[in-house]
């Protein structure tokens, strides 16, 4: 089973771009990287950029992701 498993034939409610802003963007290779977020009923799934790789994500999104929600 993969991350995507639980999401399957659930109706998808949203999409979101996530820009990850981290506390020191200096520090951070991934600052101003954009994840792409679907929102379920049952939860949500995040791409994110793994820098070297892309990885999914579940659960809540860290909050030092700045969502820029995308209308219909």
């Amino acid at each position: 089973m993969n991350a995507w498993s639980p999401f399957v034939g659930q109706e998808l409610r949203e999409v979101v771009l996530l820009e990850w802003q981290p506390a020191e963007p200096n520090r951070d290779l991934a600052a101003g990287s954009a994840t792409v977020e679907f929102v379920f009923a049952g939860g949500c799934l995040r791409i994110a950029n793994g820098l070297d790789e892309n990885r999914s994500e579940t659960g809540e999104a860290s909050p030092e992701y700045v969502r820029h929600r995308l209308d219909r």
